[in-house]
């Protein structure tokens, strides 16, 4: 049984990205995706790049770029990067090296960041779509 938290495993993400240590995060800051990525900005000022934080509370997702434009991508449910639905867009704008591990470096385009840094525009689409469709195209427009 995995017995670490998802603060443990952004903790450990935030370490391998600037190599240093988060201070301890309530649990209650992941119920927000945006009040997650305030935080890791505010934390990560002057050591990181860009912050994106995405998908659902269940398999909540953290990119975080080093100051040489390096990403990082953290599953903080644990679970493999490779056991997640990837939305269609995803290909050839998020590459993974080690989807295999919950962890694992990647190059993410200029179209990647652009959709993870619009997750409102999927709550647009997700009240005019059918769920089903929204599932599709979850993490930013589907245009």
């Amino acid at each position: 049984m995995n017995t670490i938290t998802p603060a443990r495993r952004l903790a450990e993400a935030v370490h391998h990205v600037t190599g240093i240590d988060l201070p301890p995060v309530d649990d209650a800051v992941f119920l927000e995706p945006h009040g997650l990525r305030r935080l890791l900005e505010t934390a990560l000022a002057g050591t990181a790049g860009l912050v994106r934080v995405a998908d659902t509370l269940d398999r909540r997702l953290a990119f975080l770029e080093d100051r040489d434009g390096r990403w990082v991508v953290a599953d903080l449910s644990g679970q493999p990067h490779r056991t997640r639905a990837w939305p269609a867009w995803r290909s050839g704008s998020i590459e993974l090296e080690t989807p295999g591990s919950w962890l694992s470096p990647a190059r993410v385009d200029e179209q990647a960041i652009y959709r993870l840094t619009r997750p409102d525009e999927l709550l647009a689409l997700c009240i005019t779509r059918s769920i089903s469709r929204c599932r599709a195209s979850r993490w930013g427009s589907a245009t």
